[in-house]
């Protein structure tokens, strides 16, 4: 079975506002986003990324269409994670 991590939100937001694409942490956001990193969501932890990622200091430094979409996606996944069992 593969690993199941919790990424912390600090990570997501370095990952977001990183300027070098393959910093560890945009590394991490990547496989997120494109299913190669298994993760563990649960509604707190959306609460908290979409809390800090709306923050007007990292709105303007990753921009609100960003943060929409990663939660949106990552809402997804937990639909897929609910489904699947996994």
């Amino acid at each position: 079975m593969q690993p199941l991590f919790i990424i912390d939100t600090n990570v997501l937001v370095a990952g977001l506002i990183s300027g070098e694409p393959t910093s560890p942490t945009a590394r991490i956001l990547d496989a997120m986003l494109d299913g190669g990193l298994l993760y563990v969501l649960s509604p707190a932890v959306l609460t908290e990324y979409r809390a800090v990622l709306l923050r007007p200091r990292l709105r303007r430094a990753h921009g609100l269409a960003e943060a929409m979409y990663v939660k949106a996606h990552l809402t997804s996944k937990i639909g897929d994670i609910i489904r699947t069992g996994t």
